[in-house]
């Protein structure tokens, strides 16, 4: 239950006094429907080895130990206190980890010093709710010391990784819309890879239906004699072949410049995104 990295959901230990029981009770439904993980002890087991080490292995899982103070809870021979003695053999300092709650109006002075020297949460209406709203904010990073402006700083942090977050996505949908994009403007090559059209290719293209009419031209023009090749059809072949290789050439000249503007727009738009990501992430 305990971990380094705080989530919605914590490990809470409950001391009381058995005079507080219907208290705990409420408490501990009441967190375990928030989602916490909670150990309430309700048997009637007399303390035992056994007994003391499932109580101090429970602690040591716990991330927050909630001890209701009461006259009874702190009297001398307590068990609660014997609670309290175990947490503060796992935990040298109480903050982070106990929240003393005032279940019941007890002198200061009479309070270890171990709970004292923390904020101890007086509860002014319902104590169940503002107990657990007081656990459920650890889970945001608030601690009831900190001042408005820390907690203030702690929203606006975490408000920032959620935004992180967010650009991140938007970052991938765009490379993903992109590389479905891109696909209209690609060749497929001989060998099966996509090739993004350039000029250059274009301009082979014309060339090459331009050697290919001159050949078909020079063979036509050494072969008119022959009545295979004495038609106006074949005459007009290369004219054909020019024709088709400038609608080539063209066609892959509008396909570069398009390519060109939806990769601009791209990449835009990508940069704009990481640098937003850069900014967030050095605050």
């Amino acid at each position: 239950m305990a971990s380094t990295t705080r989530t919605l959901k914590l490990g809470v230990f409950i001391s009381y006094a058995s005079e507080q029981y219907d208290l705990a009770e409420k408490l501990y439904y009441a967190l375990i429907n928030s989602g916490h993980e909670v150990f309430f002890d309700s048997s009637s087991l007399q303390p035992s080895d056994d007994y003391n080490n499932l109580i101090v292995s429970q602690i040591r899982a716990s991330d927050l130990f909630v001890f209701l103070i009461s006259p009874e809870s702190i009297e001398k021979g307590s068990y609660a206190l014997t609670e309290l003695e175990y947490a503060k053999q796992i935990w040298k300092s109480p903050k982070r980890h106990v929240i003393p709650v005032m279940a019941v109006d007890t002198g200061l002075d009479q309070i270890p010093n171990y709970l004292s020297s923390v904020t101890i949460l007086y509860p002014r209406g319902n104590a169940v709710a503002e107990v657990v709203t007081a656990i459920n904010d650890r889970t945001s990073g608030w601690k009831p010391e900190d001042t408005h402006h820390n907690q203030a700083k702690i929203v606006s942090k975490n408000t920032s990784k959620l935004e992180i977050i967010t650009l991140k996505q938007e970052l991938v949908q765009l490379e993903n819309q992109w590389y479905e994009e891109r696909k209209q403007y690609m060749s497929i090559s001989n060998s099966g890879r996509e090739v993004k059209p350039t000029i250059g290719r274009g301009l082979f293209f014309l060339f090459f239906t331009l050697i290919i009419a001159t050949i078909f031209s020079f063979v036509a023009a050494s072969k008119l004699k022959d009545p295979m090749f004495d038609s106006p059809l074949v005459t007009a072949v290369p004219l054909i072949g020019v024709i088709f290789g400038l609608i080539g050439f063209f066609y892959s000249l509008h396909k570069t410049r398009a390519y060109k503007k939806a990769y601009k727009r791209f990449s835009i738009s990508k940069s704009k995104l990481e640098k937003k990501i850069a900014v967030l992430e050095s605050n």
